[in-house]
């Protein structure tokens, strides 16, 4: 019996979610190296500080891990761009664009948890965001 041309698709996508969930586990919230760092500070340094200046953001997460970032310290945080002053960001701003529709509606939630009495911080760097 010829199986119909639907049910190769209908194990196919079963196959596609199953492999989903079994890399589920391999997935980590933790940032670790330098191309989310420098992807993440473009997006937040311009909703929260209205700026392309990288500093509090390389600060944030090189305070978390010194020992796990002390390359990143001196790539990105001991160095700085001859004419501005400002730190250097190798990243393209690809990523920021991508991630700033779910960036943004993650602080618009936060505000209104806070206006419903939540204590998360609104600061960018806290869990929702």
């Amino acid at each position: 019996m010829n199986a119909s041309p639907g049910s190769s698709r209908g194990t196919g996508g079963r196959a596609l979610v199953l492999l989903f969930l079994l890399t589920l586990p391999l997935v980590t919230p933790k940032i670790r190296g330098a191309d989310e760092i420098e992807g993440f500070a473009y997006l937040r340094s311009l909703v929260f500080d209205h700026d392309l200046e990288f500093g509090d953001e390389y600060q944030h997460f090189y305070a978390a891990d010194p020992a796990g970032l002390a390359g990143f310290k001196s790539t990105f945080l001991d160095r700085r761009e001859t004419e501005t002053g400002r730190h250097i960001n190798f990243a393209p701003l690809g990523s920021a664009l991508l991630w700033a529709p779910f960036y943004l509606l993650a602080h618009a939630g936060v505000l209104v948890g806070r206006a419903l009495g939540g204590g998360t911080a609104a600061d960018g760097f806290s869990w929702p965001y």
